[in-house]
């Protein structure tokens, strides 16, 4: 049944496509199909249930109760509603028509019982008033029937919009909610990075701090470079002398023992004597 707003207008029914028919729903039977009062008592009520299929209405247009206007109304799909008016104008026609035959009988009969023959001509002047009266009455029920009608098309719009401004208003506190969200988890992730970057930046002061050590380390082993340079320099100086001197001492024990084995190769005392220079051969192998 009918209560409370619906947000699903999608689809060929739509809540601007009806006409209001008056409170008797005798004149309209085997028109079009009825909806189920005690299911369907509003516009918005019977558009979604076809929209979405929980009822169907093959013709494209059918005829519910309005518990808002208390009185039926005539639905129909948009392509329909050439149909749909030209089959209602038709039975408001037949209902007009049959109407006033039956009015005019009661009249025609109340007339002739009071005025009898003799007044004929005043008869028939008191049921073109009547007529007359009639036309001005009816011109005036459609009249206030499409006023109503298009109140009712207004009202169904205002509801609508008020529908769609609340689902706009709940998509954009989501989206607004989901914008938070994000910017929070933003705000985390740079505060994240800043505290990586403090480590970083720390972690290069270290580093740095190290590096300058090592550098005034260096620096102190750097200045002592002149002196070792020095003393390096003077002990080369000292090792080529002692390397000269030795050389000077190799070739001068070179040249003393060439002079010693050519004495030996003149003097024959040794091959009849050889123990005469005693300690000769030991000094020769330690000297070779």
């Amino acid at each position: 049944a009918g209560g409370g707003i619906r947000l699903n207008y999608e689809g060929p029914w739509s809540v601007e496509c009806f006409k209001l028919l008056g409170a008797d729903l005798e004149p309209y039977t085997g028109v079009a199909r009825v909806m189920d009062e005690t299911r369907f008592q509003t516009v918005v009520d019977v558009v979604e249930a076809l929209n979405a299929g929980v009822t169907e209405v093959e013709d494209g247009f059918c005829i519910a109760w309005s518990e808002i206007w208390q009185q039926y109304y005539m639905l129909f799909q948009k392509d329909k509603e050439q149909t749909a008016m030209q089959l209602l104008e038709q039975t408001a026609k037949e209902v007009a028509a049959r109407q006033k035959r039956e009015q005019f009988l009661k009249m025609q009969q109340v007339v002739i019982g009071a005025i009898g023959a003799a007044d004929v001509e005043k008869w028939r002047e008191a049921v073109v008033r009547r007529q007359e009266s009639m036309t001005q009455r009816i011109r005036k029920d459609v009249k206030g029937e499409l006023e109503a009608s298009i109140q009712e098309r207004a009202d169904a719009l205002q509801e609508r919009a008020e529908a769609e401004l609340m689902v706009q208003k709940a998509v954009a506190w989501e989206q607004a909610r989901g914008q938070i969200a994000e910017a929070e988890a933003g705000k985390t992730e740079v505060l994240a990075q800043k505290a990586r970057m403090e480590a970083g930046y720390k972690e290069k002061i270290l580093n740095l701090e190290r590096e300058l050590k090592t550098m005034d380390a260096r620096k102190g082993a750097y200045g002592e470079l002149p002196q070792l340079y020095t003393q390096l320099t003077d002990d080369s100086a000292r090792a080529a002398g002692l390397r000269s001197a030795f050389q000077d001492l190799r070739d001068h024990l070179a040249a003393g023992i060439a002079d010693v084995k050519e004495a030996l190769c003149h003097c024959d005392a040794l091959d009849n004597n050889p123990d005469t220079l005693p300690g000769l051969s030991e000094l020769l192998e330690v000297l070779f």
